[in-house]
């Protein structure tokens, strides 16, 4: 009799402990799923945090064509790193040079002065970008370049123009030297700009672009946003 009770035990221990381990594997299963699943999120938001995706929501506004408004919807900002003011062309080419090796960097005539601005960026990558020149040794001032938007037009204008900077954006932030045409061109092929008005201009000279830009071509890109942009009130 107790050598009955003895085998039921040893059963009864044996499918406990099975049925320990088993949820335990189980456990363990479902938790690097959940885990792995979030990483994989994670990664993807970063990979894609300098990409042009998803078109810009725009509102309506019960927008006519022609229609000027003198009313300012919004206003868009973006920051310039200035790393020197030069009377003389020739010292604002010596830092020009020294800062090609870390970024993006051109030149504006501005009356008799000639000043060198590394790049035009979002605020947080502005102040990233301006922390690692000034750990190298260049002194570094970040001024705004900021946009008012009076009609739905120049909203759809500023936000293709600003499609191209977000390509040149993920170069830098990758540190790569080319970067593909095709999602930023699908995107502004999706948006509701008219031929015959400046969003319409805007669009065009997107579409034209090479199937790849590479930085060499950005530095003309982000001297022509500076120009039209810059004193835009």
């Amino acid at each position: 009799m107790r050598k009955i009770m003895n085998n039921d035990g040893k059963i009864i221990l044996i499918i406990l402990i099975f049925i320990f381990v088993s949820s335990f594997s189980l456990g363990a299963l479902f938790f690097n799923m959940v885990f792995s699943k979030l990483n994989r999120g994670n990664s993807v938001q970063m990979d894609n945090a300098y990409e042009v995706s998803n078109p810009v929501h725009i509102e309506d506004h019960n927008f006519k064509q022609g229609e000027d408004y003198e009313e300012i919807l919004t206003t868009k900002t973006l920051y310039g790193i200035q790393c020197g003011v030069f009377k003389n062309d020739e010292y604002a080419k010596e830092l020009y040079e020294e800062l090609k090796e870390f970024g993006i960097p051109f030149i504006v005539e501005d009356f008799e002065y000639y000043r060198v601005i590394f790049g035009i960026f979002p605020d947080e990558l502005s102040e990233v970008l301006m922390k690692s020149l000034d750990e190298n040794g260049f002194e570094v001032s970040k001024f705004e370049i900021a946009t008012d938007i009076k009609s739905v037009d120049q909203e759809i204008k500023y936000e293709i123009d600003l499609g191209v900077l977000k390509l040149i954006w993920r170069m830098v932030n990758r540190n790569l030297e080319n970067s593909s045409t095709e999602s930023y061109k699908n995107w502004v092929k999706n948006q509701k700009y008219d031929d015959s008005l400046e969003s319409g201009l805007a669009a065009k000279r997107a579409l034209a672009l090479p199937n790849e830009i590479s930085i060499n071509d950005s530095e003309e890109i982000l001297k022509k946003f500076y120009k039209e942009y810059k004193n835009n009130k």
